[in-house]
């Protein structure tokens, strides 16, 4: 198996570089490829997404795992939170920006592994607030052509109460604990102003009820994070997408970080397989 660990390449907007890491059999045929995206205080190198990225490219695709711009995380120290300046100041419109600029990167034709690449075989993989990304993308880029949500993110605002939102309104920033490594971790009201600012174009409800390409959505009934009942609800808003339920699994599907076993979770197991049955499908017809 080939791997590229952190390519670096720049975004046209922005002095903050992207950084990514790309696993792939090396065979000189095109394979489908699945650009994944990280959620709220993640990263590409998170627990197992190292393990789901070589399953991925074990069945035949390119799989591109990157770290949004503003996610905090440095070119130094890619896995950890060391510019919360630049975590404050992540929105939804950033990272949608992010990943359109990979997938301009890929599809052009000096992208080192052209030849490795399906250019009409592109999925977009999001978990959490990455899912909620993907799916926005997929609605708004016709480069896309299927999408699979890991627990999203099913609507924005729902997320922001209004007392919270009042309270963060009139200090200019909250903070949220990362329980993991113990630091209060900034963000900037621009996030809400953003949100409102683009509130059409960030409209999950909507990118989902509109999705043209297939649409694949997986939750776990045991998710502490993003309530099970939501996802539910969100496979009545269209009838052509496909809805998955694994029992028993919580929002990382038995990923945690760090991940020191080389075996993925029985969540996460069936998490993978259930998207390559999907991917498979669609890719084939």
């Amino acid at each position: 198996m080939k791997m590229i660990k952190n390519l670096c390449i720049n975004h046209p907007e922005h002095d903050r570089p992207l950084v990514a890491d790309i696993f792939y059999l090396e065979t000189n045929l095109q394979k489908p490829l699945i650009i994944f995206c990280h959620g709220f205080k993640g990263f590409k190198d998170w627990g197992h997404w190292d393990m789901i990225a070589e399953y991925f490219a074990s069945k035949g695709y390119v799989f591109l795992k990157f770290n949004f711009s503003h996610n905090g995380t440095t070119l130094t120290h890619p896995d950890q939170f060391d510019d919360l300046e630049a975590f404050s100041q992540n929105n939804y419109s950033k990272e949608l920006s992010d990943l359109d600029t990979f997938i301009s990167h890929v599809l052009h034709a000096e992208f080192e592994l052209s030849e490795e690449l399906a250019p009409q075989k592109i999925a977009v993989v999001g978990h959490s607030k990455g899912g909620a990304v993907a799916m926005l993308k997929a609605h708004q880029d016709r480069r896309i052509n299927a999408t699979v949500a890991w627990a999203p993110i099913y609507d924005i605002e729902s997320r922001w109460p209004e007392p919270m939102r009042n309270a963060w309104q009139k200090s200019g920033i909250r903070y949220v604990e990362n329980s993991r490594t113990g630091q209060l971790m900034p963000l900037d009201y621009q996030m809400v102003q953003d949100y409102l600012d683009h509130k059409d174009r960030l409209d999950i409800p909507k990118a989902i009820r509109n999705m043209v390409q297939p649409l694949l959505i997986i939750h776990g009934d045991e998710d502490e994070a993003i309530n099970y009942e939501e996802g539910m609800m969100a496979s009545l808003w269209n009838q052509e997408m496909t809805f998955e339920t694994i029992a028993g699994a919580g929002h990382t599907f038995g990923g945690r970080h760090p991940m020191t076993d080389r075996i993925l979770p029985l969540h996460s197991q069936l998490l993978v397989e259930k998207t390559h049955l999907f991917l498979q499908k669609v890719f084939s017809t």
